[in-house]
């Protein structure tokens, strides 16, 4: 860390000393451009190194706790942990790319300062194609981290068995796995194009680079397609589970305009049992109760039933898959019960 700190404010110091062009032959604009360049990419970097030391005090204190909490808390803690790890690995290899195109960028300050008009057009083409290569190799970082994040996440609700959620999680990780590869494959074009410079730094690679430079085009034209796709695919989604949605409540209004059917009946044979008592009909009297208690408790048991559906549908959307059996169980007992009553 002493050593990174001494680049960084030795990077800093030749930044904030604006160089006098003398003989290089590069624009005054130009120049401009490279000494935001390298000011942007070093803030970038003490960002991400903040960043990073954050990160590992909260890892070390979510490490000490998850010894000490309940097993449900402890499961929490633990997935918020694979996750700060997939983070931290993140984090090094951007810190390692950030680091690498500063001390490009220093060479090109060091060569300037040189006044070597062909040594300084060298240093700034390698610090130009690092630059290229930084953003593509960037961008891998990040698609990798979403892959990993994804991943994880679709397996923990696969195993809470939150199967519409891990729906939707799978389908977002297909299309980050769909990025990666091709992004991975572009990476390798570059890489291909670094080792012709690597050995000839002269080489003239006009027609590979178009190449390059037309896949990478392709690419993102492709990629943008993709994500486009994958939004109507989530949208055909919200569309499906609303349909379900309004369907259940379809079938919950007419379970309730079924009681409240059931429920005029019964008010109505207590009021026919209140007529005949008042009539003192001992016969009527003994058939009307019969047959209103008989009632009011089939009543009682389709109430039950219909707010054991709604617990059961919370067990399910919860993964409570055990608490879901019980409840499914207790459900097929009534219904005996009402088959015995009808």
């Amino acid at each position: 860390m002493n050593s990174l700190k001494h680049t960084l404010s030795l990077l800093l110091t030749l930044n904030l000393c604006i160089l006098p062009l003398s003989a290089v032959d590069i624009e005054e604009e130009e120049w401009e451009d490279i000494l935001e360049m390298g000011e942007h990419v070093h803030e970038e970097l003490l960002e991400l190194t903040e960043e990073q030391a954050e990160i590992s005090e909260v890892l070390q204190e979510l490490k000490r706790e998850v010894q000490e909490v309940e097993e449900e808390e402890r499961e929490h803690i633990e997935r918020e942990l694979v996750y700060l790890k997939i983070e931290t690995q993140s984090l090094k290899t951007l810190i390692r790319l950030h680091e690498n195109l500063l001390s490009k960028h220093k060479s090109v300050l060091e060569a300037q300062e040189r006044d070597n008009k062909e040594a300084f057009e060298q240093t700034l083409d390698d610090f130009y194609r690092t630059e290229d290569g930084f953003h593509i190799r960037k961008e891998l970082v990040y698609l990798n981290q979403e892959k990993k994040i994804l991943g994880t996440e679709l397996k923990f609700l696969k195993e809470h068995g939150e199967k519409r959620e891990a729906k939707r999680v799978e389908m977002e990780l297909h299309q980050a796995e769909l990025n990666l590869v091709a992004h991975i494959k572009l990476l390798e074009k570059w890489e291909q194009l670094e080792v012709l410079w690597k050995e000839n730094p002269e080489a003239e690679i006009d027609e590979k680079l178009e190449e390059f430079f037309i896949l990478r085009e392709k690419q993102e034209l492709q990629r943008e397609k993709s994500e486009l796709q994958h939004r109507q695919r989530m949208l055909r989604l919200d569309v499906e589970e609303l349909a379900q949605q309004q369907q259940k409540i379809q079938q919950k209004s007419a379970q309730l305009q079924s009681l409240m059917a059931e429920h005029a009946k019964a008010e109505a044979l207590f009021q026919q049992l209140v007529k005949a008592k008042k009539a003192g009909d001992e016969f009527e009297i003994e058939e009307l109760e019969e047959t209103y208690h008989r009632h009011r408790e089939i009543l009682h048991l389709k109430q039950e039933i219909l707010h054991l559906r709604e617990y059961l549908q919370n067990l399910i959307a919860e993964g409570e898959i055990e608490e879901a059996e019980e409840v499914e169980l207790e459900i097929r007992e009534i219904r005996e019960e009402l088959e015995e009553l009808n």
